[in-house]
């Protein structure tokens, strides 16, 4: 691919194509904040569980916020494709960061895990594709993809009509027009209610989104 080209890609150039700053690479290293791991007194001190005497590790009875906080951090920076009943590998450490408040280097998270997984070849390598994207950055040559995967375009879905109604449909025309006073909110990045106390799955997903982004933006 390469044509014997040798390239190298160091701690700082791989933080700045994945899109971190200095700040993120100046944070604490989760290894650091917590060398053994998070613990049951760690889950109890970050109040992720509804019930604390429950705070067993597994997804059962997690609050709302952590359990999509979860959800995201498989399919990212701490991915997962097996077991969704367990909270696993740094996700229990990370969990507990975000409930107490505590910032961890992304970066440092990223490096590390795949410095071990490159090391112990009975680990599964979960960052494939941000590697991928690296090297197409560096080198400039572009992998081969069998599929051509589309970007979003996520629509706002019309509020269910009552009984009797119609409901509008939008097939072959255009999208209503928003009222002024029908602007999107954007809340704060302060830690949510449904943290520490839950009020809904819909605002636990909102909350653990803004709050997730907020590492990375």
């Amino acid at each position: 691919m390469t044509e014997g080209l040798h390239y190298r890609c160091d701690y700082r150039q791989f933080s700045r194509l994945l899109g971190f700053n200095r700040d993120d690479r100046t944070t604490p290293s989760l290894y650091d904040l917590y060398p053994n791991g998070a613990g049951k007194d760690d889950f109890v001190e970050a109040a992720l569980y509804i019930d604390p005497t429950k705070a067993n590790g597994k997804t059962d009875g997690l609050k709302p916020y952590f359990y999509v906080l979860n959800n995201l951090l498989r399919a990212t920076i701490d991915p997962k494709i097996s077991d969704a009943t367990t909270v696993q590998n740094h996700a229990p450490t990370i969990l507990v960061c975000f409930g107490l408040g505590k910032r961890f280097s992304v970066t440092d998270l990223m490096w590390r895990h795949i410095q071990e997984v490159s090391l112990i070849s009975s680990q599964s390598f979960p960052y494939a594709p941000y590697l991928m994207y690296i090297i197409e950055q560096v080198t400039g040559f572009g992998f081969h993809h069998d599929v051509t995967h589309l970007d979003w375009n996520v629509k706002r879905l019309q509020a269910k009509a009552s009984k009797g109604k119609e409901l509008a449909t939008d097939v072959g025309g255009s999208e209503p027009e928003q009222a002024a006073d029908d602007e999107p909110h954007v809340p704060s990045m302060d830690p949510p209610p449904s943290a520490f106390g839950g009020r809904g799955r819909g605002n636990a997903t909102r909350h653990a989104l803004q709050r997730f982004m907020s590492y990375f933006c």
